[in-house]
């Protein structure tokens, strides 16, 4: 490096001169040399993560799927099980069914009549539908433990303008829908008039074409499937003829099966 001398008093003192232009620090270390370009084995290695990453996603859905189908399963295996305790329940019921209308067929009935409708009314609240279920409960009492030859009974359908000659579908209609939502100020189109009693029609032919056992099951079948509670209490409602509703509290006391009530077995002395 070049000198410089500076003269101070007698001394002459060497002062280094340092040239910045090709000064170079002594301790950075060297530069990275650069990357590599990616061999065949860094590419395999890319695509196996992104295989193994596809595999999980795939695996994940396949087992959102397992989820859904098995809870679907769960519960078509859990109404077949009702169906079948049903079925266990009620071996006499095709007897039974020739003499009796029991107040547990008359339940479910009406759940059957009241799942059925409901394609029509869906909006209804389920406060509605319980009043609904038992007017139809009523209505089963009324027309099939009541006998045809009582004459309040019969007083009864002369005042609602039918008769046991009318198609059942219209006085269930007027009996257990219409004159809820009437009282409830609910409104209906013309459209849901004719779609209610399409409906009941088509409900009451399918009825009619099973055994008693065969009606049970499909009762309890369509009940299981609209959600409705099978266990729910039940209430007599017919205000308008209280003479009527007398008589009917009446038959529900005594409105069993035979065959599973101990009173009705007989027994050798």
């Amino acid at each position: 490096m070049p000198l410089k001398t500076l003269q101070l008093g007698s001394r002459k003192l060497f002062h280094r001169h340092k040239d910045t232009s090709q000064a170079m620090p002594l301790n950075q270390p060297p530069l990275p040399p650069p990357p590599p370009p990616p061999s065949a084995s860094t590419s395999i290695a890319r695509s196996t993560r992104s295989t193994r990453s596809s595999a999980s996603s795939s695996t994940h859905t396949r087992r959102h799927r397992s989820r859904t189908t098995t809870h679907a399963s769960e519960q078509w295996t859990n109404t077949l099980q009702a169906l079948a305790l049903q079925n266990k329940q009620s071996r006499y019921n095709d007897v039974v069914g020739s003499f009796f209308f029991t107040d547990r067929r008359c339940q479910m009935r009406a759940l059957f009549l009241s799942a059925r409708l409901q394609r029509a009314w869906p909006a209804l609240s389920p406060p509605v539908w319980e009043q609904v279920m038992n007017r139809l409960y009523t209505w089963n009492y009324v027309m099939y433990v009541v006998p045809k030859e009582d004459p309040l009974r019969r007083h009864f359908l002369h005042d609602m303008g039918q008769g046991d000659d009318q198609q059942e579908e219209q006085m269930v209609w007027s009996f257990g829908l219409h004159q809820v939502t009437q009282l409830l100020a609910i409104p209906m189109s013309t459209h849901q008039q004719h779609q209610t009693q399409s409906i009941l029609t088509h409900a009451l032919q399918s009825e009619n074409k099973l055994t008693s056992a065969e009606r049970d099951a499909m009762y309890l079948y369509h009940a299981l499937r609209a959600g409705f509670d099978v266990h729910r209490s039940w209430t007599l409602c017919l205000d308008e003829e209280p003479l009527l509703l007398h008589k009917l509290k009446g038959l529900q006391l005594s409105n069993s099966n035979p065959f599973e009530d101990s009173t009705c077995i007989v027994v050798e002395a």
